[in-house]
Order: structure tokens, then sequence, then C-alpha cells
């Protein structure tokens, strides 16, 4: 039961990486160190991954928009380099969001890039 439920588990943990790992768009091989948890379509957040920065911080949901990244404008095209930044675990990212449903409601969120490994955890 015990080897059953290890191989579930890093299962798990290998689709946890894949799916909320934003990659390195330099076409490179290596896979990403950290994550925040984000899944996006376009700029727009679509979900967070429970367990990840974004999720926990409560502060990012469905629809917001990802304006800027550490303070450089967000395009479809550069979103995912911007949040990967210089992939290190235990930088921060700071994003500025229009909320969901609004205009004009701007909000300035800070998270952290965890390692893969402690979201998995």
């Amino acid at each position: 039961l015990t080897h059953q439920l290890l191989h579930v588990v890093g299962e798990i943990e290998d689709d946890f990486a894949r799916t909320f790992t934003v990659p390195p768009s330099t076409g490179g091989s290596a896979a990403s160190r950290s994550t925040l948890g984000v899944v996006l379509n376009g700029v727009t957040v679509h979900s967070t991954a429970v367990g990840g920065p974004a999720h926990s911080s409560k502060q990012l949901g469905a629809g917001d928009e990802i304006l800027k990244i550490d303070g450089r404008l967000v395009e479809p095209g550069n979103i995912r380099q911007l949040l990967l930044g210089d992939d290190e675990p235990g930088t921060p990212v700071n994003l500025t969001i229009l909320k969901a449903g609004t205009k004009t409601r701007f909000e300035d969120v800070t998270l952290c890039r965890p390692s893969i490994v402690l979201v998995a955890e």
C-alpha cells in the first residue's frame, strides 16, 4: 500500500509540475525551478493552483487581467517569460492587475516564487 501511495504521489507531483510551471521561452529543455501557480488565457487569469503562491495570496482570481509584471507592460507574447523572471525560487514578482469585472479597480500584488518541490509537497 505504501509503495502504491508513493507512486500516486509521484505522478501527482509530475502532473503538477507539467501543468503549473511556466516553461522557459528560450527554447531550452530545462524545466523551470519555480512556479506561481497561475493558469492563463492570454494575459487573463483562468485559474490558480491550490497550494501555489497565487492561490494562497487570495489576491488573484479568475478573470483578473495582468497588466504589468515587475513594472513591465504585459502582452500575450511576453507574459510567460516575465512571470518566470530569473526563475530563482525565493525571488519576488510584482504584478499590477485589473480586477475581474471592473474597469478601474487596479491592484498591486507581490508574490514569491517558491520551488516547485515545495509546492508539490
